[in-house]
Protein backbone atom coordinates (compact mmCIF):
# COMPACT_ATOMS: atom_id res chain seq x y z
CA UNK A 1 0.00 0.00 0.00
CA UNK A 2 2.83 2.40 0.89
CA UNK A 3 4.59 1.54 -2.36
CA UNK A 4 1.57 2.57 -4.44
CA UNK A 5 1.15 5.79 -2.46
CA UNK A 6 4.80 6.69 -3.05
CA UNK A 7 4.46 6.01 -6.77
CA UNK A 8 1.27 8.06 -7.01
CA UNK A 9 2.80 10.92 -5.03
CA UNK A 10 5.89 10.92 -7.23
CA UNK A 11 3.79 11.00 -10.40
CA UNK A 12 1.63 13.85 -9.13
CA UNK A 13 4.65 15.83 -7.96
CA UNK A 14 6.47 15.31 -11.27
CA UNK A 15 3.38 16.38 -13.21
CA UNK A 16 3.00 19.55 -11.14
CA UNK A 17 6.68 20.47 -11.32
CA UNK A 18 6.98 19.76 -15.05
CA UNK A 19 3.63 21.04 -16.26
CA UNK A 20 2.75 23.92 -13.96
CA UNK A 21 2.57 26.32 -16.90
CA UNK A 22 -0.13 24.20 -18.53
CA UNK A 23 -2.54 24.66 -15.62
CA UNK A 24 -5.09 27.34 -16.53
CA UNK A 25 -5.62 30.38 -14.34
CA UNK A 26 -8.16 29.29 -11.75
CA UNK A 27 -8.90 32.39 -9.76
CA UNK A 28 -6.17 32.85 -7.18
CA UNK A 29 -5.05 29.20 -7.17
CA UNK A 30 -2.48 29.35 -9.97
CA UNK A 31 -0.35 32.25 -8.63
CA UNK A 32 -0.33 30.68 -5.17
CA UNK A 33 0.72 27.33 -6.61
CA UNK A 34 3.50 28.94 -8.66
CA UNK A 35 4.82 30.70 -5.57
CA UNK A 36 4.87 27.36 -3.73
CA UNK A 37 6.70 25.44 -6.49
CA UNK A 38 10.16 25.74 -4.88
CA UNK A 39 8.71 24.36 -1.64
CA UNK A 40 7.22 21.40 -3.50
CA UNK A 41 10.77 20.37 -4.30
CA UNK A 42 11.19 19.56 -0.62
CA UNK A 43 8.81 16.65 -1.15
CA UNK A 44 11.46 14.86 -3.22
CA UNK A 45 13.65 13.81 -0.24
CA UNK A 46 10.51 12.82 1.67
CA UNK A 47 9.40 10.64 -1.24
CA UNK A 48 12.90 9.15 -1.40
CA UNK A 49 12.78 8.21 2.29
CA UNK A 50 9.28 6.75 1.89
CA UNK A 51 10.44 4.75 -1.13
CA UNK A 52 13.34 3.31 0.87
CA UNK A 53 10.94 2.49 3.69
CA UNK A 54 8.50 0.82 1.30
CA UNK A 55 11.30 -1.16 -0.31
CA UNK A 56 12.62 -2.42 2.98
CA UNK A 57 9.17 -3.30 4.36
CA UNK A 58 8.83 -7.02 4.81
CA UNK A 59 12.55 -7.64 4.64
CA UNK A 60 14.11 -8.39 8.01
CA UNK A 61 17.16 -6.41 8.98
CA UNK A 62 20.12 -8.71 9.47
CA UNK A 63 23.12 -7.86 11.55
CA UNK A 64 25.14 -10.82 10.31
CA UNK A 65 25.60 -12.63 7.04
CA UNK A 66 23.61 -15.83 6.32
CA UNK A 67 26.33 -18.41 7.12
CA UNK A 68 26.60 -17.11 10.70
CA UNK A 69 22.86 -16.57 11.17
CA UNK A 70 22.04 -20.13 10.30
CA UNK A 71 19.85 -19.14 7.37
Amino acid sequence: MLKRAVIAGAIVLAAILAGHRLIPALGGFTPIMESLLPWLGLAIPVLLLLALLARSAGQPWRSCSPPWCGA
